[in-house]
């Protein structure tokens, strides 16, 4: 399965962190008109027929593991 992550935004381009399963993750660059939607770091994105879409469903998750991560990190010491 591809995931395509908005890793940072730069100036008037997004820096995409795209991953597939064992493959190493690699980054590409595009416009931010060419998305032709906002996007914010940490967005998760699906490319359909009618274009780039965030995945509310899937960034929402995402983001809930990173702070559960983070929470034990704190709790842990580490």
């Amino acid at each position: 399965m591809v995931m395509i992550l908005v890793d940072r935004l730069e100036d008037q381009t997004v820096i995409l962190e795209i991953s597939e399963d064992a493959q190493p993750v690699r980054h590409m660059t595009v416009a931010a008109a060419e998305l032709g939607i906002s996007v914010a770091e940490g967005d998760i994105l699906v490319q359909t027929a009618e274009g780039w879409q965030v995945d509310q469903t899937a960034t929402k998750h995402r983001k809930q593991q990173l702070f559960r991560r983070f929470r034990r990190m704190i709790q842990n010491g580490t």
